[in-house]
């Protein structure tokens, strides 16, 4: 089945998944100019002047040293409280990744393979049903040709809905735990055989964080905290902010009929769920707070090939397998078609064109969040880049930051 989806990825996209690895080990490092650099907090002000946003952090570093960091705008546009480079944001699905190394370090343990099917952790996934046909007064079931796997949960491809329907309003989901919101998403059935087609799935990786605290016997979060911030120095992140860090939280805000407007209490980034008061679930595929310079050190690991301060993280076989492209994803969204690793896009060789949108050279690993933050590892020139803002789609201005990056490095 692997190698058929790489001859898969290969056909249909420029650069194989071989390739993409030796481009961006074998190139010589590019080293950024500084000086172009200086326009960014100008551009990002920009956007704040013209209401599209409230504000933002960016940060960009290479070969381990910082070398453009600030904030632009408000935190919060009622109080009129300035952004700073340590205030908190939800980065949401940027908090996937994470699931993704809390696995590959489980397999460096010998704890568990990506390639095992998913009912060995939890015998609740041992007989699904597919979907094969129906619409919504009849539907027609069978059984997959395979088993899912923990590599098709984290590359999207295990066929399983983003959602059940009852956990699909945040207020219901909150109050669950992670074990029951994973059971009920057991019950559906796929929508995709296994293996076969990318579709986002959000509760897919919860099943993978389902399967770090069955393996691990603790909560996921702890391990993620013990395990991964802990070591990195991650020390203001978490999947719950304390009472005393509330005040850094960078308020929440959807542009509608051109207006920012602040995110309701129906969503994660509004009322009581923004401070994840009184719920129990704790949000695996988006619940992260960070800083980015925080991100920026997680996204440092991918850099230094899973090493950190002299100690292994991530093995160098562990690092190919998180990283190997699996699966196609088509264009949509604001993103050009690109290649799903465990957890982590991956930029395939585009054309000019297509560049237009997510200007990132091939190879580059990334990934975004649905409130609008996005962070990307260009190996092959040491670098990380860093773009923090709460507004869903804000895709003109995440390009804006990353076309200002890729145009500083000299060629």
């Amino acid at each position: 089945m692997m190698s058929a989806r790489r001859r898969f990825i290969a056909a249909g996209l420029a650069l194989s998944a071989a390739a993409l690895m030796r481009s961006a080990r074998a190139a010589a490092i590019t080293a950024l100019r500084p000086e172009s650099l200086a326009g960014i907090p100008v551009r990002l002000q920009s956007f704040v002047d013209a209401g599209t946003i409230a504000g933002a952090v960016y940060h960009v570093q290479q070969q381990g040293a910082i070398i453009a960091s600030g904030a632009v705008g408000w935190r919060d546009l009622g109080s009129r409280s300035p952004m700073h480079s340590d205030t908190l944001f939800q980065v949401m699905s940027q908090s996937k990744p994470f699931i993704a190394t809390a696995i590959l370090m489980l397999e460096d343990e010998r704890r568990l393979n990506v390639e095992d099917p998913v009912d060995r952790y939890l015998p609740e996934f041992a007989d699904p049903w597919l979907l094969s046909a129906g619409d919504a007064s009849e539907r027609q079931l069978r059984r997959p040709s395979r088993k899912i796997t923990i590599a098709d949960v984290l590359s999207h491809c295990s066929g399983l809905p983003d959602a059940a329907p009852v956990t699909r309003a945040f207020a219901v989901k909150m109050r669950m735990s992670l074990a029951e919101v994973v059971g009920l998403l057991s019950q559906q059935p796929l929508e995709a055989e296994p293996g076969v087609r990318w579709r986002y799935s959000n509760q897919g990786i919860a099943v993978a964080a389902r399967i770090v605290e069955v393996v691990a016997g603790m909560p996921f979060e702890r391990y993620v905290e013990e395990r991964i911030f802990a070591p990195l120095g991650m020390a203001q992140s978490s999947y719950r902010p304390a009472p005393e860090s509330w005040p850094r939280l960078a308020s929440c805000y959807e542009l509608v009929d051109g207006r920012l407007r602040e995110m309701g209490p129906a969503s994660p980034g509004g009322g009581d769920l923004k401070y994840r008061r009184n719920t129990r679930y704790p949000l695996p595929e988006a619940g992260i707070f960070s800083t980015a310079a925080d991100m920026a050190r997680f996204h440092q690991l991918i850099v230094n090939g899973g090493r950190w301060g002299g100690a292994t993280i991530l093995s160098p076989r562990a690092m190919d397998s998180l990283l190997e492209p699996r699966i196609a994803i088509p264009a949509g969204n604001g993103s050009p078609a690109g290649l799903q690793a465990l957890g982590w896009r991956v930029q395939p060789a585009l054309p000019p064109s297509a560049r237009r949108s997510l200007p990132l050279g091939a190879g580059a690993i990334h990934h975004g969040g649905a409130f609008g933050s996005f962070g990307w590892v260009d190996r092959a020139n040491e670098l990380v880049g860093i773009f923090l803002v709460q507004r869903p789609n804000a895709l003109a201005e995440r390009d804006a930051f990353v076309a200002a990056v890729d145009s500083a490095l000299t060629h």
